[in-house]
């Protein structure tokens, strides 16, 4: 606001009445609106001060009991701004050094007013300026204490969150650590779940060849496959994959597959063991989990397929699963069959339906996930059922187990160094041209080192009855050597020595090879775990599995579809090998 529109409220120290009349005519006449409160003595002055509040002060230098300079200090001492300018009829040069010294902002001569209404404006707004910058400076002053006090306040702060975070990253570290041990944990009991409930080992089924590949993507997967056997040469092959990954989806399979135990034991039990159509055990074993799976939000694709060997007959019920890849030895090309069944969980009251394709012997059935069709190389291209089915065109003349090696190879270098995001899984087996054994018989014995004399004629004798050909001497001392080291482990290692137990032993004879397979319910055993032993003789016991090798064309240890524990000990009958004698009694 500008001097002309602003009232200016003038204290003037004046003890003559003409005086101070001339001085405010002046102002006035020079445009500023004013109010003058006039004082003469000391004590007025003071309570004007207080009392009248004025923009400027106007003091006379010389008055009897009391002076302008002390008028000066005094204004000086109740506000620093406040612009005093001295009106006097005459004023040395030391006096007026020594009252702008004391504070005063200007003096003017009685003699020449004209000069006084400038030097109040000028006083007034220096006035003004210097109350600003007070106010700036004090607003700094605020400022900067305010600043220092959020800053001291923000450092503790830091210093409290550096010592939370230090204290986090801790717990974060020890967590980590923790979840890690945990999640390990939880990888191996999933894989001991997968590999005990939910991947059925691939059984003997003479004229067939059957092998069987998985491989999770997260460690943990919900793929899972059965076979099941039936006295009138068929056999089941259930494979299945469960939405989702890890634990839940392991534990979903395995509870889909025991529904299909139990749908098939219920229907062989009601039909008087009659064996039930695929269709028929699907649809009960569905009705069984349906529910369970809509709750869960869940649903299990699933291929079920039955081979007949005697009709030469493939029934397939396929539950939104991948279908079944039939390579036809006759012409050398490879279809998919598919049902169109909807998968496990997606409604109640679902009714599957059943197809149904011949085979030949030669023929390859694969099997497979989407796991292997809906894998992503680097660009997003799919590797799909064209090359799955010309990988299985060009490499059909493997045995099913390195076919379907092959298949996980083929994908894994399309992917390439990329993590599967699926499961993969497969299935092949072969169709053998079929042979009628020569020969086939069984019997049990107890886990005794004693019983051993039982297990070595039972060989011989069975041996000692086929013809075309007659087995040589060396090949059945040396079976028969293989099968008693066999059973002296089995009784040795997987009862711990415990002679109650059973070890069942069954022999077939085809053309071609001669088979004694030991079954029971003992530890199983991977020799792929020992080292090879050392012939310097420095060992007198562990050279079990060594002979059993030397003694025989081919030894598989596996689990039968019944779940035991099985030593498969196979003999060609035109066979070169020599056998390894020992003393009969499980000694090495």
């Amino acid at each position: 606001m500008s001097l002309t529109q602003k009232n200016l409220r003038i204290l003037h120290l004046e003890d003559i009445p003409a005086d101070v009349e001339l001085v405010e005519r002046q102002l006035r006449a020079a445009g500023l609106p004013l109010t003058v409160q006039p004082v003469a003595t000391r004590d007025a002055f003071e309570r004007a001060l207080d009392e009248f509040q004025p923009d400027v002060v106007l003091a006379d230098y010389s008055l009897p009991d009391f002076d302008g300079l002390s008028a000066v200090r005094l204004a000086r001492q109740k506000d620093p701004d406040l612009p005093v300018i001295l009106v006097t009829g005459a004023l040395g040069d030391e006096a007026a050094v020594t009252a702008i010294k004391a504070g005063a902002n200007d003096f003017v001569l009685k003699d020449r007013l004209a000069r006084l209404p400038t030097a109040v404006e000028r006083a007034v707004e220096e006035a003004e300026q210097s109350r600003a910058c007070r106010r700036a400076e004090e607003e700094i002053r605020t400022l900067n204490a305010e600043l220092e006090r959020r800053v001291v306040a923000r450092t503790a702060e830091l210093q409290a969150a550096n010592r939370l975070k230090d204290e986090l990253i801790l717990s974060e570290r020890a967590i980590s650590v923790e979840l890690e041990r945990v999640r390990s944990r939880e990888v191996e009991v999933g894989l001991r779940i997968q590999q005990s409930l939910l991947l059925s080992q691939p059984p003997d089924v003479p004229g067939l060849e059957i092998a069987a590949v998985t491989v999770p993507s997260q460690g943990i997967d919900g793929d899972f496959y059965i076979f099941l056997t039936h006295p009138n040469q068929s056999l089941d092959v259930i494979v299945g994959d469960v939405m989702g990954k890890g634990i839940s989806a392991a534990l979903l399979g395995a509870a889909t597959k025991i529904q299909f135990f139990k749908a098939l034991n219920y229907l062989l039990a009601v039909s008087r063991g009659q064996l039930p159509q695929p269709k028929d055990i699907v649809m009960l074993a569905h009705a069984e989990i349906v529910r369970d799976l809509i709750d869960l939000e869940s649903f299990v694709t699933v291929c079920y397929a039955r081979l007949d060997l005697d009709r030469r007959v493939l029934s397939i019920v396929d539950c939104g699963h991948t279908g079944i890849a039939h390579w036809h030895a006759v012409t050398g090309r490879c279809e998919v069959l598919h049902g169109d069944s909807l998968p496990l969980g997606i409604r109640e009251g679902e009714i599957f339906n059943q197809i149904s394709a011949p085979f030949e012997p030669g023929d390859v059935l694969l099997f497979f996930s989407d796991g292997i069709t809906e894998a992503r190389n680097a660009v997003g291209e799919l590797f799909g059922v064209e090359r799955l089915t010309a990988h299985v065109e060009a490499n059909s003349r493997l045995e099913p187990a390195l076919l379907a090696d092959s298949i996980r190879q083929a994908v894994s270098a399309f992917v390439g160094p990329t993590r599967l995001s699926d499961d993969l899984t497969s299935v092949a087996v072969r169709v053998r041209t079929q042979q009628a054994p020569e020969a086939h018989a069984g019997m049990q014995i107890r886990s005794n080192l004693r019983e051993l004399r039982q297990a070595r004629h039972f060989v011989r004798q069975f041996c000692g009855a086929l013809r075309h050909p007659v087995p040589g001497e060396e090949l059945v001392d040396a079976l028969e050597l293989a099968v008693s080291e066999a059973a002296s482990n089995i009784m040795r290692h997987a009862y711990h020595g415990r002679p109650d137990q059973w070890i069942r032993l069954e022999a077939e004879a085809l053309p071609e090879v001669i088979t004694v397979r030991l079954l029971h319910l003992g530890a199983g055993f991977d020799p792929a775990t020992l080292a090879p032993p050392v012939l310097d003789g420095t060992r007198e016991s562990g050279f079990g599995t060594y002979i059993i090798d030397r003694s025989v064309d081919l030894v598989r240890y596996h689990r039968d579809e019944h779940g035991r524990s099985c030593v498969s000990l196979i003999k060609h009958r035109n066979s070169g090998k020599e056998g390894v004698h020992s003393d009969g009694n499980g000694n090495r």
